[in-house]
């Protein structure tokens, strides 16, 4: 019997084998032992002979063993004796302690978050907007406090950069596009382009593969979002359309695009402005794709290096559309 109550028969016999065995195993040794050399050898690069055994004799060790095993013991003995004492204790400690002070703690930042969840808008475009309004003040305040002396250099633009540059415009079009639609199917479509149009950028750059995992990435996302707007309810999407944004917060919305638009160009430019670097880490690691079985470097760091992570990701996602399609079979849409 444990002091929270008694311990559940289903316990019982695993704990008695996990005590068995730990007897057993000072009795015979050569097993862990065995393992616990090879773990030593593969650590220190060296032979590690141990010799564990049980020692009956008056070493410290064992009269220590044993003095606790008595104490423990006579308290067990004593224990109507003591525990009076040890609940008044409790209690005390319970008014005036320190359990007091965390519980009165914890609930102050209850209050808090349920204050901070209550301020908050509750739509994807306010949380949002809480990301970007102190990750634009992080970055302004970069800026400020960096020396920009030659950060930013305005290039030429030549004949062979025209193709490029009509991308990006496509690209920059599209995402400005998505702003538009208030049907979800329009906006799907929409998005598909914005992610199409940067894997042809992608290609203009130089990454064919990195275009391709775009294309296929953008493939299956444009599929599962109309896959979805296909299970739900008409209704539910009707309403959700013909909803009206706050003009309030449509000029928020605005004012924050444009914020964000100007502080990432700043960022991207004063990057672009600083010329590549002869020798780095990424040419090294090109240079020993081959080593990783790889044909290129793409491949090599997403099945090599990012493997479990990918791994990961794709976990996550399957799981959300498995919970996705059992709350959809069910009709729950809300």
């Amino acid at each position: 019997r444990s002091p929270a109550g008694p311990i559940p028969a289903a316990l019982v016999l695993p704990v008695a084998a996990l005590g068995l065995l730990s007897l057993l195993g000072g009795l015979v040794v050569g097993p862990a032992a065995r393992l616990a050399e090879g773990a030593g050898a593969a650590s220190s690069g060296a032979p590690t002979p141990i010799h564990p055994a049980y020692h009956l004799d008056a070493r410290p060790e064992n009269l220590c063993a044993l003095a606790a095993f008595a104490l423990g013991g006579l308290l067990l003995a004593a224990r109507p004796a003591w525990r009076p004492a040890v609940a008044a204790l409790a209690r005390l400690g319970e008014r005036l302690g320190p359990e007091r002070a965390y519980r009165g703690a914890l609930a102050g930042l209850n209050r808090v978050s349920d204050a901070i969840h209550r301020t908050e808008v509750r739509d994807l475009r306010s949380k949002v907007a809480a990301v970007l309004v102190p990750g634009g003040v992080l970055v302004v305040a970069a800026v400020a406090a960096t020396p920009t002396e030659g950060a930013f250099v305005v290039g030429g633009l030549a004949g062979d950069d025209l193709p490029l540059t009509l991308m990006l415009a496509v690209a920059a079009l599209a995402a400005l596009a998505a702003t538009v639609p208030h049907d979800h199917l329009s906006l799907a479509l929409v998005l598909s382009g914005v992610g199409f149009s940067l894997a042809v950028v992608y290609a203009f750059f130089g990454g064919p593969n990195v275009a391709l995992v775009a294309v296929l990435i953008e493939t299956l996302f444009a599929l599962l979002f109309l896959g979805v707007l296909a299970a739900l309810p008409r209704d539910l999407l009707r309403g959700a359309t013909g909803r009206h944004t706050n003009l309030n917060r449509r000029f928020r919305d605005t004012v924050l695009g444009i914020v964000a638009g100007v502080v990432a160009f700043v960022v991207v430019w004063g990057v672009l402005s600083k010329p590549a670097a002869l020798e780095t880490v990424a040419t090294t690691q090109t240079e020993l794709t081959p080593a990783a079985h790889a044909k290129d470097v793409v491949t090599a760091i997403l099945a090599d290096f990012r493997g479990l992570d990918t791994m990961g990701e794709i976990t996550v996602i399957g799981i959300a559309l498995l919970g996705l399609t059992t709350l959809l079979g069910r009709g729950r849409t809300r």
